[in-house]
């Protein structure tokens, strides 16, 4: 397989990214390319391009009625369910579910998707990848399987030209229908038609809209085939490639497990481009397709190696061309390096690519350079790619260069805990014992059985981690939910030596996880970069102890998991309002709105004729004033009253269908649907809101003037009491460009600009250089809101009239989010004129305390500064003398073993710094010496190990001696060779810890004869 079809993806998961389980996951090809031998053949010569492709298949049903629509961005708009898009249906769910009108009952789009739940195969075989590209025509409610089936037979053959005698079609075991179409609609011979079962030929996902399949197979020949005289189309073999799946959706799924029919059935097929280039372009894997073996020579200039050169290479490569083109177009949509989320999942490609690059030996960053050619190859279908590519390539470049900045000290810490861990082994293997005499070694288990982790992604260490031989559940995804770690690939351990929690077991070993956990955590490790790299050496990692580190985020990602529709297809309003109109919202012109109560919702979500005092309702109306929360700004509240009762409304929210849903709680009397009432907002929120509102433009529009167009939104908070304004740059603003910023939007607020809003076409507003959300889908008409000749943003929300109205503007905070990510928050109106009157007497209390005048504080707090300074400087000499006089003591105290001498001391006096500085003077007066050091002070366990320049030589590793006295004590840390030091929890286990220390010592320098 090259990519796949919506139903292998196994629809739009709820669970993540990658829907579908192990088998399914990852854009396969079924090529029979070697991994790592000669690069397969290449593109005929005359076959149509993969740009060519695509376009061909849009232009061709457009010529059917169709809409041809643009590939929505990778982020899901409205979807909780997905991290990231992963199949060309999942977008139009809305369309599907009834929960949105569709701009057309045809609809043809191209669509872009990420999936990885196979990213450690990318680039071990040639048939895995995580960017793909899924063609696809939908009919909602309008053609059904007579033109589905028809103009599938007609594009293959007539539009690309291919041989009618290597096609052939699978249909759904009980589809007579179908197969009646194939036969005598097509002609499609009964050889080469095939029934298959409700595993293969049956879309559901949950509950919902669901139906039979029928799939287009290619025959590739005989050279591809299993040689079975059974082998036909569903066989797993490499003969038979299937290049189109048709969904005929005509049941919906009920609850009891029953299917009823849909009154309008719908039209979904899914082909991935990839695959299809790979059938016309005659070529055997998505790598030798036109435009990614573009990429791919690319990468080989860049790193000076020939393809097929060698297995190793090969590898790298692939893996290089493959992430560079999700890469690309996971930033062209707005997507950003973080540790949670979707930014993880960038983060993980981003950074595999990179740590690749330096394995084929290429100096410097280099991905920014690649991105330049993924950018040319597709920015004619995709034109954000062109108008981004600046932005695109600036990231790219500061993650790879943050990571490299973080690798060399993440792999050093690697090779240290993997060289101690030999070490541990070796002393044990001569004493006879566990290695550290007591202390024991990195994972060690009980023995016995040893358990499988487990295939596929788990969603935050949920399926998969370290279950006794089970594997992620179907449709299991890589999705860690909003905020949460997407620590996905629980890996595949074999069974064996058993390790605790299903960690997977190496040939050398496994790595303690509170080690792993470090390298995520302080170096930007992922998950998987760690278990690459300590697989390369023959070591497993325990992701059971790994997972145990996370808790928190785990419980967070939990939270926003639960929060997450129960169905693929989301909630849905009661069959009772399913026929409800769009509330008109009347709220940009008016306060209070004259309304009639369209339908009632109880606590439980059920449809209800009527709710009484005290209870908590959701009103829907055929008209509101109330703003439902969107596009960061926070939702109305008010009042909605009837002739007999009242309903105090605390949020808004809207469905996808323009449903505004009003929660809220009867306060007196009862309410009744069909009843008329008067909606009212809170006028002094909205009025606040609406200052904070137009005073971000201004930031935004301030901003880009003084930091560059490289300013993008990145997300925004817009409520009564404050601003919070997500941007893209990439250092600390400066305080006096802070100042010049703030001074900016001030002066456009004392300038008295007038607000205007006004609808327009996209492509006009755009032109007029109106500033558009990043990753934002919009509709062929917008919104555009201007303050003056000052700022022009594409925004839904609620405005000033006139700048003056905002009053004034204060910054509170700059910082950082996430990698290229900056924050600001900022009051207005009387909340920033509070803010300075606070200010104002503080400064005027700070004052007094230290006896100065407002003025003078600055110059004053300079002196003291120096006064401290001066008191410290006397404070470390007397230190100093001290532990002069403990060094020479504890070196009286030294015990020779073998080459070194060991001083194993308690010192409850000292903190972490004097048991370095210590250790610094220990070492620097004996080159021979080995400290090993702690400190029970403050009721917690300090450690320090020192090595001088000879005794490492002789094999001791400060590093690891000193994690292992932590664990005995509670606790972990680590360090360097020479000096080391880690922190426990018990100090009572101090003595203990330090009792195993000349064991400890004796086993590293056997380890090191």
């Amino acid at each position: 397989m090259i990519a796949f079809s919506d139903k292998e993806a196994g629809g739009a998961g709820a669970n993540g990214v990658a829907a579908g389980g192990a088998g399914t996951g990852g854009v396969a090809t079924g090529g029979a390319t070697a991994v790592g031998g000669k690069a397969g053949a290449a593109a005929r010569a005359g076959a149509l391009g993969l740009n060519e492709l695509r376009e061909r298949y849009l232009s061709f049903f457009e010529g059917k009625g169709h809409l041809r629509m643009q590939s929505f961005p990778l982020i899901p708009q409205n979807d909780r369910s997905l991290l990231l898009i992963n199949s060309g249906m999942a977008p139009l769910k809305p369309y599907f579910t009834g929960a949105a009108e569709p701009p057309s009952r045809r609809v043809a789009t191209c669509q872009k998707c990420i999936r990885t739940p196979d990213i450690e195969n990318v680039g071990k075989t040639s048939r895995h990848g995580t960017f793909f590209e899924m063609l696809g025509n939908f009919s909602f409610g309008d053609y059904f399987k007579d033109e589905a089936i028809a103009w599938a037979w007609e594009f293959m053959t007539r539009a690309l030209g291919l041989p009618p005698e290597k096609l052939y079609a699978s249909v759904y075991e009980d589809d007579d229908e179908a197969y009646g179409i194939w036969k005598g609609g097509v002609g499609l011979p009964e050889s080469r038609i095939v029934r298959l079962g409700k595993a293969d030929n049956f879309w559901e996902h949950g509950l919902g809209p669901c139906g039979p399949c029928s799939e287009i197979y290619f025959d590739r020949g005989e050279a591809y085939g299993c040689g079975s005289p059974d082998c036909a189309p569903g066989c797993d073999c490499d003969r038979f490639i299937e290049v189109w799946n048709l969904v005929f959706t005509q049941f919906d799924r009920k609850e009891d497990g029953s299917y009823e029919r849909l009154a309008r059935p719908n039209i979904d097929t899914g082909m991935g481009l990839e695959r299809l280039a790979c059938v016309v372009q005659g070529v055997g894997n998505m790598f030798e397709v036109d435009t990614i073996r573009a990429l791919l020579d690319r990468a080989c200039a860049l790193a000076g190696v020939s393809y097929g050169a060698s297995e190793a290479s090969d590898v790298s490569i692939r893996v290089i061309a493959d992430h560079i083109r999700s890469t690309v177009m996971m930033v062209s949509d707005g997507v950003i390096p973080s540790n949670e989320g979707r930014g993880y999942v960038l983060r993980r490609l981003l950074r595999r690519a990179a740590r690749h690059g330096r394995l084929l030996g290429v100096e410097g960053a280099f991905l920014d350079r690649l991105s330049e050619t993924a950018i040319e190859l597709s920015g004619r279908a995709y034109p954000e790619l062109s108008e981004k590519a600046a932005y695109i390539k600036k990231i790219i470049a500061i993650e790879e260069e943050r990571f490299a900045q973080t690798l060399d000290q993440g792999l050093a810490i690697l090779r240290d805990v993997m060289a101690g861990y030999g070490a541990a082994q070796a002393a044990g293997a001569a004493s006879g014992e566990s290695a550290g005499a007591g202390v024991p070694p990195i994972g060690a288990g009980d023995g016995g059985a040893g358990n499988d982790a487990g295939e596929g992604d788990s969603s935050a260490g949920d399926a998969g981690a370290g279950e006794s031989g089970a594997g992620a559940p179907d449709g299991a995804g890589n999705d860690a939910g909003e905020g949460g770690n997407s620590e996905g690939d629980s890996g595949t351990g074999d069974a064996g030596a058993c390790v605790p929690d299903g960690a997977p077991v190496g040939a050398a070993g496994t790595l303690d996880g509170a080690i792993v956990f470090k390298l995520h955590d302080t170096y930007g490790f992922p998950l998987d970069l760690t278990r690459e790299i300590a697989g390369e050496a023959g070591f497993g990692i325990d992701e059971a102890g790994f997972r145990r580190n996370m808790d928190a985020q785990r419980e967070k990602a939990k939270s926003a998991l639960k929060s997450k529709d129960a169905s693929a297809w989301g909630l849905s309003l009661p069959e009772a309002l399913a026929s409800t109109r769009p509330t008109a919202f009347a709220g940009y012109g008016a306060a209070e709105t004259d309304s009639v109560i369209a339908g009632i919702l109880t606590g439980g979500g059920e449809a209800a004729e009527q709710a009484g005092e005290g209870e908590m309702v959701t009103l829907i109306l055929d008209a509101t004033p109330f703003y439902a929360e969107s596009g960061g700004q926070r939702a109305d509240t008010g009042k909605i009253t009837t002739p007999g009762g009242q309903v105090d409304v605390f949020d808004c929210k809207k469905t996808e269908g323009g449903i505004y849903l009003h929660l809220g709680e009867v306060v007196s009397g009862t309410v009744r649907a069909g009843e008329r009432a008067t909606a009212a907002i809170d006028a002094g929120r909205r009025a606040a809101t609406a200052r904070n509102h137009t005073a971000t433009h201004l930031l935004h529009e301030a901003l880009r003037r003084e930091l560059g167009d490289h300013v993008r939104q990145a997300g925004s908070l817009v409520g009564p009491d404050r601003l919070r304004f997500d941007f893209s740059h990439f250092s600390q603003v400066k305080p006096d460009e802070l100042e010049r910023i703030e001074a900016a939007v001030n002066g456009r607020i004392f300038a008295a600009l007038p607000v205007a809003t006004r609808e327009m076409d996209l492509d006009e507003a755009k032109a007029a250089g109106a500033q558009a959300l990043f990753g934002e889908k919009y509709g062929d008409r917008v919104r555009v809101v201007s303050a003056g000749d000052f700022s022009s943003e594409l925004c839904g929300g609620t405005h000033v009239k006139n700048t003056q109205d905002i009053g004034m503007f204060a910054l509170l905070h700059e910082g950082g989010v996430a990698a290229g990510i900056r924050r600001i928050e900022a009051l207005t109106g009387s909340a920033a004129h509070e803010r300075l009157a606070r200010a104002g007497r503080l400064l005027a209390s700070a004052a007094a305390l230290l006896k100065s005048e407002p003025e003078a504080l600055p110059r004053r707090v300079e002196q003291l500064q120096a006064e401290l300074k001066e008191k410290d400087r006397e404070i470390e000499k007397l230190k100093a003398g001290a532990i002069s006089g403990l060094v020479a003591e504890a070196l009286g105290e030294a015990t020779r073993h073998g080459p070194v001498r060991l001083i194993v001391k308690r010192l409850d006096q000292l903190d972490m710094g004097g048991l370095r500085s210590m250790a610094d003077g220990i070492r620097g007066r004996d080159r021979g010496a080995v400290a090993v050091l702690a400190s029970g002070l403050g009721g917690k366990a300090s450690f320090v190990v020192a090595a001088s320049e000879d005794a490492v030589a002789a094999g001791v590793k400060a590093g690891y001696t000193v994690k292992m006295l932590a664990q005995a004590a509670g606790g972990d840390g680590g360090g360097r060779p020479d000096m080391a030091q880690a922190g426990g929890k018990d100090a009572s286990l101090i003595g203990k810890a330090l009792a195993a220390a000349p064991s400890l010592i004796d086993g590293q320098l056997a380890a090191g004869k």
